[in-house]
């Protein structure tokens, strides 16, 4: 198995919700809606944890942090 840059493995790169760059450009409600549509289209994507994370950073980033712990569990 080859390697790609980051050390990771080139079959287990996946493409990252379009909510992480929302959330880099510091718009987190944008970031929260964008995770919650990924969630929405693919609700049995094996990557889900990665748009929960994301929607619970957008939720903290607005500091509305009951919905955070809620996107959490």
């Amino acid at each position: 198995m080859r390697f790609w840059r980051g050390g990771f493995a080139k079959s287990t790169i996946t493409a990252r919700p379009p909510g992480f760059n929302t959330r880099n450009a510091s718009l987190p409600e944008e970031a929260a809606r964008s995770f919650e549509r990924a969630l929405r289209v693919s609700p049995v994507d094996p990557n889900l944890k990665h748009s929960l994370t994301g929607i619970g950073v957008a939720f903290i980033e607005l500091r509305r942090f009951d919905e955070a712990v809620v996107a959490g569990k």
